[in-house]
C-alpha cells in the first residue's frame, strides 16, 4: 500500500513539475497593446505591427490571407452577451471557415473559447504571392480563440498558416497565446 501511495506521489509531483516547468519556458512579455489592453510574446523573426485595439504578427513578407500569422484584437460589443454567445456570433461571422466545436480555455486566469477552422486559399486578385505562404487551392489550417474580458469586450486571436507549415507554427502560436496577460487599455 505505501508503494502504491509512493507512485501516487510521484506521479503527481512530476505532473506538477511538468506545469511549472512549461511556465518557466514561456519568456517574458515584449509586446504590449497598451490600446487592446494585452501584452504577449512575440514570434522571433516577425513583425509585430500595432493596429487599433491589438497587433498582427507576421513574417515579412507575408499575405495575410494565408498566413502563417496572427492577428490579436480586443473589440468593445454592442450589448452585453456571456462566452457561449459570443461563440456564436464568431461562428455565424467566419461561417466560410467551418469554424469546429468550442472547447474550453483558461488564458492569464479569464475563461476563453478556440475553436479551429480550415479552408481553401483563393488569391484575391488571382495572382499567388511569390513568397512564404499558401499556394492557389491549398487548405489553410487555422485557430480562433476568443476570451470575453467582460460582458461588452472580447478578446479575439486568429491564427493561420497553410497546412504544411502548421505543425511547425501551432507551438509558436501556443506560446503567445500561453503569454497573454490582459490589462485595462488606455483610451
Amino acid at each position: 500500500m505505501a508503494f502504491r501511495w509512493a507512485i501516487v506521489m510521484m506521479t503527481i509531483l512530476a505532473w506538477m513539475a511538468a506545469g511549472c516547468a512549461r511556465q518557466a519556458e514561456i519568456p517574458p512579455a515584449d509586446v504590449h497593446s497598451e490600446s487592446g489592453g494585452f501584452s504577449l510574446v512575440s514570434i522571433p523573426g516577425y513583425t509585430v505591427t500595432h493596429i487599433p485595439n491589438g497587433v498582427t504578427l507576421y513574417p515579412d513578407p507575408y499575405d495575410p490571407a494565408s498566413g502563417p500569422g496572427m492577428v490579436l484584437v480586443v473589440t468593445a460589443l454592442e450589448a452585453p452577451v456571456d462566452l457561449e454567445q459570443a461563440a456564436v456570433v464568431a461562428q455565424k461571422r467566419y461561417s466560410a471557415d467551418g469554424l469546429s466545436t468550442p472547447t474550453t480555455i483558461n488564458i492569464d486566469g479569464q475563461p476563453g473559447l478556440q475553436m479551429d477552422f480550415t479552408n481553401e486559399y483563393h488569391a484575391d486578385d488571382g495572382v499567388v504571392r511569390d513568397f512564404y505562404g499558401a499556394g492557389e487551392g491549398e487548405t489553410i489550417r487555422g485557430r480562433l480563440v476568443l476570451v470575453l474580458l467582460d460582458p461588452q469586450t472580447l478578446f479575439e486571436a486568429r491564427m493561420l498558416a497553410p497546412e504544411q507549415q502548421w505543425k511547425k507554427m501551432i507551438p509558436l502560436y501556443t506560446t503567445v497565446i500561453e503569454s497573454l496577460q490582459f490589462n485595462a487599455a488606455e483610451d
